[in-house]
C-alpha cells in the first residue's frame, strides 16, 4: 500500500517540475536581485550585461536583460553587493554598495545613458534598494550585527525571535541563562508567532531543519558570534516553503570573504554581580550561587581568493551553581496524624457514610509514610520557619551542586567553481549535558541528561543561462537526547520500591515518585511539598532528519517561474518509559480527605502510573512535496505572487509494525501489519489514514505606487502535523510498550471514589500491567493542520536606511492536532465506552485533530538598517488570539486550559483565548556605535590619548513588553465521568477592587469563590464549584494575570590595537530596572492559595562582563 502511494507521488512529481533531481524541503538561505533597464526615453534596452559583485568574496554573477528590458539574478549569496550594467551605445550604470538578505528580492532598475561604456554612471541620488517591491511575504530580519552585539542572556540564538511581530513567549527565562547552554529542550524556549503554537515553528540552519521533530523543539543553539542572517518568515510566504504553521526561522551562518577576519571571546556571569530573585526576597533565602562561562572564538578566510572560502567557529559553555536550596517537606505535627490545625475539616467513608475525622486527628496508614516519617537521614524534619499554610512551606534547607556543559563548533566552505557553478558545505557539532551531583533532599534522586547534536548541508547553484538556474540542496541533522540519568547518592535504595512498601518493578534505584503537589480534579485543600521519589523523566532519543531539494527557477519575459520537488525524512528512534517513569509515579492531590497530606498518610492515590524498559522502538516517516511559483510582473508597478505547493506526509509507522491502534469506531484493538488492518485503518503499519489532499495555493501582490512604498497583500494555506510528543505515540501501546495509568474518580458528600492503595496502586509486574493498560488510540481520519493565512500591508521607506510598515495579519485554523479523552463516560453511571478493552475506569487517550483556531492582529514596525553605526527595529501588536485547545504540551508558565476538553464531547466549550494571547505587545532591539573618534563622525580629528577616552563606545539593548495572559478557573471535579480537565461555574463578572500579589482577584465579594458542595451560588461570586456531575460553565481565560516588562541594556569599549586588531570589553544588563513580572496567580477555587502569587515570570537583574578580540 505504502509503495504504491509513494510511485503515486513521485509521479506527480515530474509532472510538476522540469527538474527530475531527488529533493528536500529545502527553504531559501539566498537572496535575489531583478529590475528593468531602459534608456533616457523610456524605451526597453535588450540584452544588456547585468553583473552583481560580491564586495566581500570578489565573486560576480551575471544576467541579460529579456525581451521585456528585464533581468534577474537569483540564489545570491547574502552579503553586500554593486550592480553594473552595460549595453551596446549606452555608458555604463554602476549602483551604490547594498546590502541582500535572506529571502530579499531587492530592485534595482537602471537608466542607462548615451555614450560610450568607458563611462561610468554611478547612481548616487537614488533611493537604496531596502524595499522588497517583488514579493508579498511578511518576514522579519536581523543582520550578523544586531545578532552578535544584542545582550542575549545565554547567547541564544532564538531569543531574537521575541523581537519580531507578532511573536509572543509566555517563559522568557527559558531562553537565558543556562537553559540556553543546554539548548532550546523545551517548549518554552520557543516563541508562539501570530496565534500559533509554539510546536509549529520551523528552525532552519543553511537551508537544513534542525528541528528535534517527536517533541518540535530546536535541537541545536549556533553561535550568535557565527550567525551572518537569521529571517523568520511569519505570514504569505511563497509556495516553496512548508511543513510549517507558525514562523519559519532562516538562520544563515557567516561564510569567509577575501579577507582573513575572525575573534576570540569570553562572557562571565557570577551571582554575586546580581540581583536576589524576588521569590527568594519573598521567603528570605539568600542569593543562589553560580558561575556561567561561555567563550569561543571565530576564523574565516580565503583558501583561494574570489574563489574558495572557509570560516568556522568553536563555542563553549560552563554553569556551575551549589549552595542552599530550599524544599517543602511535611511539618512535625502532621507526620504523627496530628491534622487539627487545619481548617479544613477532614473525612473519611465508615460503612458508606462521610464521616469527619474527630479534630482533624488521622490514622497513618500508608507504608511509604511510616517509612519516610521513620527515617529522617532520608526526609528530615522541618529545620526552617516555613510559609504558608501553618507554615508548612519553604521549611526545609540544604545543600546542593549541579553543573552544566556545553561544546559545540562549525565548519563552512564556499567555492564558487566557475562562472556557472557555486558549492556550500556546512559541519555542526555539539555536546551538551548536565549533572546534579547533589540535592538537598537526596530522595529526589537528581537526574543528568545528555543532548548530543550533529549536523551537514550541501548547497550547489548551477546557471544554465542568464534565464535558467538551478539550486539543488541537501542536509542531515541528528538531535539525541538522554534523560533522566538518575543519581541515588544514598545508595540506600537499590530496590528502593520494596523498601518503602509498594509493590512495583524495580527497574533502576529509586523508587516510585510520591508527588503531593495537589491541583489535581479533587484538590479541596492545595499545600504544595516537593515530590520525592524517582524522576518520571526517562528518555533515550536518537532523531535524524535526512533533507533533500531542488529548485528550478526560470526567467519568461514577465514571469519567473520556480519549481521544485522536496523530501524529508525522519527517523526516530525512541526508548521511552512514558511521563511516569521506570519506577512509577503516585499523586495525592486531597481528593478523598478533603487534603493533600492526609490522602497521603492515609494511602489514598487518586493518579497512578508507571512505564516499562521496552527497549527502542523506530518510528518513520516521509514528508514529500512539488511546488510551482510564478511571479508575474504585468506592469512595472505590480507584481503578482501565484503559487501552488503539494505535500504528502506518509503515516508514521514502525520499522518492525511494534505499534498497536483501538479502532475508536469498532472498539477493536489493532497491531499493526495484521490481516485486516489495511481494511480498518487505510494503512496496515502506520494504523491511519493517509492524507492526499494536501494542496497549499498562495497568492499575494505587491503594488510599488510611488519608488518609496509598496503595498502588498496575500491569501495562503499552509499544512503542519505537530510531533505530538513521545508519550502520545501508537508505538507506546501495549504489547509492545508496557505501561499503566489509573486516574480515580475523586470522593463527594455521597460516594468515597476509586481511590487506590499506595502499596498496590501500581502492578506488580509489566506483564500485569498489559491487562489494564492505558490504550494511546489515533483517530484513523486524523491530518495535518490547515491553516488560512491573510494579510494586507504597506511599507514605506523613509531614507535610504529606515522603512515603516504597518499590516494587518489573519488566521484561521482548522484540525489542529489535540488530545482527548476517550473513555469518557457519557453520564454518570453510564458504562464506559471502551470497556471491553481498558475497564470502567481505564483510559483512551485519543489523538486527533478537531481543535480550532483564529487570530487578528495590527502590527506596526519601525526599522533602521545598519547605516552610520545605528541600527534598529520597534515593534508593535494588537492581536486576539482564540482556540479551543493549547495542544498536548500546553502553555508554558500559563494557568490556562487544559490539554485536554473538560467534556470531551463538546469542544466548543473550551473556546477562549490562547494561552499565549497577550493583546498588546511592545519590543524593540537597538545596536549604536557611537559616532565619536578619530575617523567617526564627531572628532575624527583626535589625537590618540583623547581617542582613548572617546572613542569606540557602543551601545545596544532590547525591551519587551506585553499584557498579561489568560488565567483559567478550575475547580473540582464533580462529574464521575473518568474526564481529564474541570472547570469552575462562572455566575458573574468578576469585580477587581483591592488587588494585591497574595490577592490578585481582590477584595471584593465577587472574588470570593463559592466552594460548597453542589454548586451553591450566594449571590456574590464570581466562581463556584459546579453541580454535582455537571461539568463548569467557566470558559478558558476568563481571567487575565499581571502583564510583562523587561529592559536589557550593553555598554561596551573597543580599543584598537594596531591595523583591524581590537580589543572590546562590554557589560550586559539583562532586566536592568530588576523589574519584577509576575507569574500567573493560583487558579484552583478550592487552594487555600486561590489567586496568590507566588513567582515571577523574570528573572532578577544579571549583570555579565565580556571581553572580544577582533582581527
Amino acid at each position: 500500500m505504502r509503495k504504491h502511494t509513494y510511485r503515486n507521488f513521485g509521479a506527480a512529481v515530474v509532472c510538476m517540475s522540469v527538474a527530475a533531481s531527488v529533493a528536500a524541503h529545502a527553504q531559501t538561505i539566498t537572496g535575489s536581485v531583478n529590475g528593468v533597464v531602459t534608456d533616457s526615453t523610456g524605451a526597453i534596452v535588450r540584452d544588456a550585461q547585468v553583473v552583481v559583485h560580491n564586495v566581500d568574496t570578489g565573486v560576480d554573477t551575471a544576467a541579460t536583460t529579456n525581451g521585456a528590458g528585464q533581468y534577474s539574478l537569483r540564489f545570491l549569496q547574502i552579503g553586500h553587493y554593486t550592480l553594473t550594467i552595460t549595453g551596446a551605445g549606452f555608458k555604463t550604470f554602476k549602483s551604490n554598495t547594498f546590502t541582500l538578505e535572506v529571502d530579499q528580492t531587492a530592485k534595482i532598475d537602471g537608466t542607462l545613458q548615451t555614450g560610450a561604456a568607458s563611462d561610468t554612471v554611478t547612481v548616487t541620488s537614488e533611493l537604496a534598494p531596502i524595499l522588497d517591491t517583488d514579493n508579498s511575504t511578511i518576514a522579519s530580519t536581523f543582520s550578523a550585527n544586531t545578532v552578535e552585539n544584542l545582550p542575549l542572556n545565554g547567547r541564544n540564538f532564538s531569543a531574537v525571535t521575541q523581537f519580531i511581530p507578532g511573536a509572543v513567549t509566555t517563559e522568557p527565562s527559558s531562553m537565558s541563562n543556562q537553559n540556553a547552554i543546554e539548548r532550546d529542550t523545551n517548549q518554552g524556549g520557543q516563541v508562539s508567532i501570530n496565534g500559533n503554537r509554539n510546536q509549529t515553528n520551523n528552525y532552519m540552519l543553511d537551508g537544513v531543519e534542525m528541528n528535534e521533530t517527536i517533541n518540535n523543539v530546536i535541537g541545536y543553539n549556533p553561535a550568535p558570534e557565527a550567525i551572518e542572517n537569521l529571517t523568520t518568515i511569519t505570514s504569505n510566504a511563497t509556495a516553496e516553503y512548508g511543513n510549517v504553521n507558525g514562523g519559519d526561522v532562516i538562520t544563515v551562518m557567516k561564510s569567509g570573504t577575501n579577507s582573513l577576519h575572525g575573534g576570540a571571546y569570553f562572557y562571565l556571569q557570577d551571582a554575586n554581580m546580581n540581583a536576589n530573585s524576588w521569590s527568594n526576597n519573598f521567603s528570605g533565602t539568600a542569593r543562589q550561587p553560580f558561575t556561567q562561562s561561555i567563550f569561543g572564538g571565530t576564523i574565516g578566510g580565503p583558501i583561494k581568493k574570489d574563489k574558495l572560502f572557509f570560516f568556522a567557529d568553536y563555542e563553549a559553555a560552563r554553569w556551575h551553581t551549589g549552595g542552599t536550596q530550599v524544599d517543602s517537606v511535611i511539618p512535625t505535627a502532621w507526620r504523627t496524624g496530628d491534622f487539627s490545625a487545619i481548617p479544613t475539616q477532614l473525612y473519611h467513608f465508615v460503612n458508606g457514610v462521610r464521616t469527619p475525622y474527630v479534630n482533624n486527628q488521622v490514622p497513618i496508614t500508608n507504608p511509604v509514610a511510616t517509612y519516610l516519617f521513620a527515617h529522617p537521614q532520608y526526609y528530615p524534619q522541618p529545620n526552617r520557619t516555613g510559609t504558608g499554610l501553618l507554615g508548612s512551606q519553604n521549611n526545609y534547607t540544604g545543600t546542593y551542586k549541579k553543573y552544566e556543559r556545553n561544546d559545540q563548533g562549525d565548519v563552512k566552505i564556499d567555492y564558487t567553481l566557475s562562472r556557472k557553478d557555486s558549492i556550500m558545505a556546512r559541519y555542526s557539532q555539539g555536546e551538551a549535558s548536565d549533572a546534579q551531583p547533589q540535592a538537598a533532599l537526596a530522595i529526589t534522586f537528581p537526574t543528568g541528561n545528555s543532548y548530543p547534536f550533529k549536523g551537514i548541508a550541501i548547497n550547489e547553484v548551477h546557471t544554465f543561462n542568464s534565464a535558467i538556474v538551478n539550486e539543488f540542496r541537501a542536509g542531515w541533522s541528528r538531535v539525541r537526547w538522554v534523560q533522566g540519568i538518575l543519581n541515588d547518592t544514598t545508595g540506600a535504595f537499590a530496590s528502593g520500591n520494596s523498601v518503602v512498601g509498594i509493590n512495583a518493578p524495580q527497574a533502576i534505584a529509586g523508587f516510585a515518585s510520591q508527588d503531593f503537589s495537589g491541583g489535581g480534579q479533587g484538590t479541596t485543600n492545595t499545600t504544595y511539598f516537593t515530590t520525592v521519589g524517582n524522576s518520571p523523566a526517562s528518555q533515550n532519543l536518537i532523531d535524524n532528519t535526512f533533507t533533500y531539494g531542488d529548485d528550478l527557477t526560470w526567467q519568461l519575459s514577465k514571469h519567473t517561474l520556480k519549481l521544485g520537488v522536496e523530501i524529508l525524512r525522519y527517523q526516530q528512534q525512541n526508548a521511552y518509559a512514558g511521563n511516569d517513569g521506570l519506577l512509577g509515579h503516585e499523586q495525592y492531590t486531597g481528593a478523598f480527605t478533603g487534603s493533600t497530606v492526609p490522602d497521603f498518610v492515609t494511602g489514598q492515590v487518586y493518579y497512578a502510573g508507571i512505564g516499562a524498559n521496552s527497549g527502542r522502538s523506530g518510528q518513520r516517516q516521509y514528508r514529500d512535496a512539488a511546488f510551482v511559483q510564478d511571479d508575474w510582473k504585468p506592469t512595472a508597478k505590480l507584481t503578482v505572487n501565484i503559487g501552488l505547493r503539494y505535500e504528502y506526509d506518509q503515516p508514521i509507522y514502525e520499522v518492525n509494525n511494534k505499534q498497536a491502534n483501538l479502532d475508536l469506531t469498532t472498539g477493536l484493538y489493532w497491531l499493526a501489519g495484521t490481516a485486516g488492518a489495511a481494511n480498518a485503518f487505510g494503512d496496515a503499519r502506520a494504523l491511519y489514514h493517509p492524507t492526499y489532499t494536501n494542496f497549499m495555493p498562495r497568492f499575494g501582490f505587491a503594488y510599488n505606487p510611488k519608488a518609496r512604498m509598496v503595498i502588498r497583500g496575500g491569501y495562503g494555506i499552509t499544512n503542519y502535523l505537530e510531533g505530538t510528543g513521545a508519550n502520545l505515540r501508537l508505538n507506546f501501546n501495549p504489547p509492545f510498550q508496557s505501561a499503566y495509568q489509573y486516574q480515580a474518580v475523586a470522593a463527594t458528600a455521597t460516594s468515597p471514589g476509586t481511590p487506590l492503595p499506595t502499596a498496590t496502586a501500581l502492578p506488580s509486574s509489566f506483564a500485569a500491567a498489559t491487562s489494564s493498560n492505558t490504550i494511546r488510540a489515533w483517530d484513523k481520519n486524523i491530518k495535518p493542520a490547515f491553516i488560512q493565512e491573510y494579510s494586507l500591508s504597506g511599507e514605506y521607506q523613509v531614507n535610504n536606511t529606515t522603512s515603516v510598515v504597518a499590516s494587518y495579519l489573519g488566521q484561521t485554523g482548522q484540525h489542529l492536532i489535540d488530545a482527548r479523552a476517550g473513555n469518557q463516560l457519557t453520564a454518570p453511571g453510564a458504562v464506559a465506552p471502551y470497556v471491553a478493552t481498558v475497564g470502567q475506569t481505564g483510559a483512551v487517550v485519543v489523538t486527533e485533530t478537531e481543535s480550532m483556531m483564529n487570530y487578528n492582529a495590527l502590527q506596526l514596525q519601525l526599522r533602521r538598517r545598519q547605516h552610520n553605526g545605528l541600527e534598529y527595529t520597534i515593534n508593535y501588536t494588537l492581536s486576539k488570539a482564540m482556540t479551543n485547545n493549547p495542544g498536548f504540551f500546553g502553555t508554558a508558565s500559563v494557568s490556562g486550559a487544559s490539554a485536554y476538553w473538560q467534556n470531551g464531547y463538546n469542544g466548543h466549550a473550551d473556546y477562549g483565548p490562547s494561552g499565549f494571547d497577550s493583546r498588546h505587545n511592545l519590543s524593540g532591539t537597538m545596536v549604536y556605535a557611537l559616532p565619536f573618534g578619530r575617523g567617526k563622525q564627531y572628532g575624527g580629528g583626535m589625537n590618540h590619548y583623547l581617542d582613548l577616552a572617546a572613542g569606540g563606545w557602543k551601545i545596544s539593548g532590547t525591551v519587551m513588553a506585553f499584557s498579561g495572559l489568560p488565567v483559567t478557573i478550575n475547580a473540582p471535579d464533580t462529574t464521575s465521568v473518568n474526564n481529564r480537565a474541570s472547570r469552575a461555574n462562572h455566575y458573574r463578572h468578576l469585580k477587581i477592587t483591592g488587588r494585591t500579589l497574595n490577592n490578585w482577584f481582590g477584595t471584593d465579594l465577587s472574588a470570593q469563590p463559592c466552594i460548597a458542595a453542589n454548586g451553591q451560588n450566594n449571590g456574590n461570586c464570581a466562581y463556584g464549584t459546579p453541580n454535582t456531575n455537571q461539568f463548569g460553565t467557566a470558559s478558558p481565560g476568563s481571567e487575565r494575570a499581571p502583564g510583562y516588562e523587561d529592559v536589557d541594556l550593553t555598554a561596551g569599549k573597543s580599543f584598537t590595537l594596531y591595523h583591524e586588531n581590537a580589543l572590546e570589553f562590554r557589560a550586559d544588563a539583562f532586566n536592568i530596572a530588576n523589574i519584577a513580572s509576575y507569574l500567573n496567580p493560583d487558579n484552583g477555587i478550592s487552594d487555600s492559595n486561590f489567586g496568590q502569587i507566588n513567582n515571577t515570570r523574570s528573572i532578577p537583574r544579571t549583570l555579565q562582563l565580556s571581553l572580544h578580540y577582533k582581527f
